[in-house]
């Protein structure tokens, strides 16, 4: 099975803090997994539902400002390394 994607995805350590709406605005910092135009790859202490929406400060390389954005989360698994947490990826709208 190939894995087809829109946009190429770069394995680059970024910092970002994020925010998810619902009950008591869940939020937190992470550092990114992976990015890539379309979206972002990160790890995250809590479980957050499938299809929820989430806000993004992404601090970027070279860049004096972070980077804001928004993304819909399109799917989470527990992480296997420790079973604490959750990977998460989030397509950006």
């Amino acid at each position: 099975m190939t894995e087809e994607r829109s946009f190429e995805r770069f394995d680059l350590p970024v910092q970002i803090e994020y925010s998810v709406p619902g009950k008591g605005w869940l939020k937190g910092e992470a550092t990114a997994k992976n990015i890539s135009l379309g979206g972002i790859q990160f790890l995250v202490k809590e479980k957050i539902a499938l299809g929820s929406r989430v806000a993004l400060r992404i601090t970027l390389p070279r860049r004096t400002q972070p980077t804001t954005a928004t993304g819909e989360l399109v799917w989470l698994k527990e992480n296997p390394v420790s079973g604490k947490g959750f990977h998460v990826g989030v397509k950006f709208t």
